[in-house]
């Protein structure tokens, strides 16, 4: 039942404003033609791992055809109708007549479902117990059930499961004994991040760009972990790890599957109730794959590599303090998919983060940033953007540890959590200007202009946004009213001289100027 290869499963939301539910050949189909806007019952934390699985599942069906010339085709994989979308993905799957490695429910559970490997004895008795919905089996996403309730979808459709079976299987984490979590994250409270470049917001545009330079750059896929690498004759139970059967008992070796290997962490299988579908699951006594020496580092062509730890992203927030180490040759490489190819544009592209945050059997948040990379900033030197992003960083620190933290300590003796508020709302608004701030000054130094003038443009920006936070911070803290002027005077005076001399200006003004030229000592009013 619900064969995604030929039942209508999929809503889906078109560029032209309707709506309609569709086959999963369809829906690669009209992602070709860049006809879909969105899924319209996918939810945030689940985009990375639908936009992952099409992207693996495009490119083992297509792997070994010719690809369009790139500027012969709108699509860089080519146009390929429904039937032919359904043949390749049906080939990958030969062995089974009726479709039920692509169906949701199959009632002999001795045959793999989708995303849902046999089960070997034939019998789901004795196993641990059952999920009622979706969002249920889905990964969890707040220890206490605050962020988005569980058990909240009445009116499911099938491809709730769809998408929540999708998500636990293919970036699930650890969750307590016998749920273990997938081979591509750093530990079991690791994570699944997503980073790539971007030309455009479509779904249909990042699925065949990601898609074609994977084709364009099989070599670059962890060759020598894998001994089933690209361009040989694929085998089916080695890329497709739903279709072994797994008893909990035993792990696969990574070295014997493909690289684009489509994993599973849980033994799961739906079952049909008439009016809904049912989840049973069952503990395992180890991981589906023997990958924790590898620390997540096994190809995936969207997370990030430590270099020095020589180990896959963990769980941080994309914050400029991290992603800037992404721009430049710092302490991550950038993984396939977030750097430049010949099939993109050299105008126009955008950095695009995913991230779910996780911890110890609970998950902490689903961040999302987009980072528009103006001009050609795309073909500027790594060195130097790296060199450049690592100024303003310490700039930064400078600004926020060095100018206002001092100055507010002085007001505010005492000042605890209540400072560290201000400085985490100072770094936020620097977090919003940082990259607009890196492209200017390197836009700059390649029209010609010396680096310390190019410099003096962060610096003039921390400066501005430095002094607001100050201003702000005094009117916000408490500060009993017999002492507050005094403590304002003290405190002003220290941050003027501390910022002109962390962040001198080129050429001077009347520097001990406060808000509309309010002298040092004198706060607004």
């Amino acid at each position: 039942m619900y064969n995604l290869l030929t039942d209508p499963i999929i809503t889906v939301k078109l560029l032209n404003g309707s709506q309609s539910r569709i086959s999963l050949p369809e829906t690669f189909a009209l992602l070709g033609e860049d006809q879909i806007a969105g899924f319209a019952r996918l939810l945030p934390h689940q985009r990375h791992a639908w936009h992952a699985l099409c992207v693996q599942l495009a490119c083992l069906a297509l792997e070994g055809s010719p690809l369009p010339e790139l500027g012969e085709n709108p699509c860089l994989l080519g146009l390929h109708g429904t039937d032919w979308w359904a043949g390749a993905l049906r080939r990958l799957t030969s062995a089974y007549e009726q479709d039920e490695p692509w169906s949701l429910v199959v009632a002999d559970i001795a045959k793999p479902a989708f995303l849902q490997p046999p089960v070997m004895d034939g019998s789901l008795a004795g196993w641990t117990g059952v999920k009622e919905s979706p969002d249920d089996l889905d990964i969890l996403i707040t220890s206490k059930n605050h962020g988005v309730k569980q058990s909240r979808m009445n009116a499911h459709a099938v491809e709730d499961w769809l998408f929540a079976l999708v998500s636990v299987q293919t970036q699930g984490g650890y969750e307590g004994s016998g749920l273990y979590g997938i081979a591509r994250m750093n530990g079991g409270s690791g994570t699944r991040p997503g980073f790539s470049l971007v030309a455009g917001p479509t779904p249909g545009g990042q699925w065949s760009r990601d898609a074609r330079v994977i084709l364009d750059n099989p070599d670059s896929l962890a060759p020598d972990l894998f001994t089933n690498v690209p361009n040989i004759p694929i085998n089916p139970e080695r890329v497709l790890l739903w279709l072994n059967a797994w008893d909990g008992k035993t792990s696969l070796s990574l070295a014997d599957l493909h690289p684009l290997f489509v994993e599973i962490c849980r033994r799961i299988r739906l079952e049909d109730r008439g009016a809904s579908l049912l989840a049973h699951y069952n503990k395992t006594s180890c991981m589906r794959l023997d990958s924790k020496p590898f620390k997540g580092i096994v190809g995936d062509p969207w997370i990030p590599v430590h270099s020095g730890k020589n180990e896959a992203f963990g769980n941080s927030l994309p914050t400029y303090r991290k992603l800037n180490t992404l721009l430049g040759k710092g302490e991550y490489t950038r993984p396939l998919l977030m750097r430049h190819h010949p099939c993109d544009p050299l105008m126009g592209m955008a950095v695009q983060c995913r991230i779910l945050l996780r911890g110890i059997g609970k998950t902490n948040g689903y961040r999302e940033r987009l980072i528009p990379i103006a001009g050609q900033a795309i073909q500027w030197n790594m060195d130097r953007t790296g060199e450049m992003a690592a100024i303003m960083v310490s700039l930064a620190d400078k600004a926020e540890k060095d100018v206002l933290l001092p100055a507010l300590e002085v007001f505010l003796s005492r000042g605890g959590g209540a400072v560290a508020a201000c400085i985490q709302a100072l770094d936020r608004d620097v977090d919003e200007i940082f990259f607009p701030s890196l492209w200017a000054m390197l836009d700059r130094q390649e029209q010609g202009v010396d680096s310390g003038e190019a410099e003096q443009l962060w610096i003039d920006a921390l400066r501005e946004l430095s002094e607001k936070h100050f201003w702000a911070a005094l009117r916000a803290l408490p500060c009993a009213a017999a002492f507050r002027l005094r403590a304002e005077a003290e405190a002003s005076r220290l941050f003027m001289v501390l910022r002109n001399r962390q962040l001198p200006r080129a050429v001077h003004g009347n520097d001990n100027a406060g808000p509309s030229g309010h002298e040092a000592g004198q706060a607004p009013d």
